[in-house]
């Protein structure tokens, strides 16, 4: 009866070891895809409202639909600055194309003033999961906007 378990016993190893191997080789091919993708971010137009809330272009060159986990927007003027993410936490989905998103940044996170008519650059990232929940960031062009 022992030939029988350590059989058992062997292939389960060699099972595991396999399974472990297709992880990694599956993470590794993840990592790939995205640091080869040609997704792009940018600012369509923002306003200032209770914050600076700005609209953003994602153009999704995945052939998969990403979820947004957070948008990250930083803004600068002469005057002003500011930073702030904005949770999404995986409840949007971007199709593959283009998508509209939006991001905000708080009047209480803003040093200096702003005011309508304002010029303001405004960057950021866009924070997303593909596949397998595999994480990377799209980078939000510089764009300068008035408010």
């Amino acid at each position: 009866m022992t030939v029988p378990r350590r059989l058992v016993v062997v292939s389960l190893v060699g099972l595991a070891l396999v399974s472990v191997g297709v992880i990694a080789e599956a993470e590794r091919n993840y990592a790939t895809v995205t640091a080869l993708d040609r997704s792009t971010a940018s600012v369509v137009d923002a306003s200032l409202e209770e914050g600076v809330v700005v609209g953003i272009r994602v153009h999704n060159s995945m052939n998969r639909p990403i979820r947004v986990d957070y948008v990250t927007v930083s803004l600068s003027s002469d005057d002003a600055g500011g930073l702030a993410s904005t949770p999404y936490n995986e409840h949007r989905k971007l199709p593959p194309g283009d998508g509209r998103i939006s991001g905000m940044v708080p009047l209480r996170q803003v040093d200096g003033e702003l005011a309508e008519g304002d010029r303001v650059t405004v960057d950021g990232t866009v924070a997303v999961r593909v596949y397998n929940a595999y994480e990377f960031e799209i980078p939000i062009e510089p764009s300068e906007v008035t408010l």
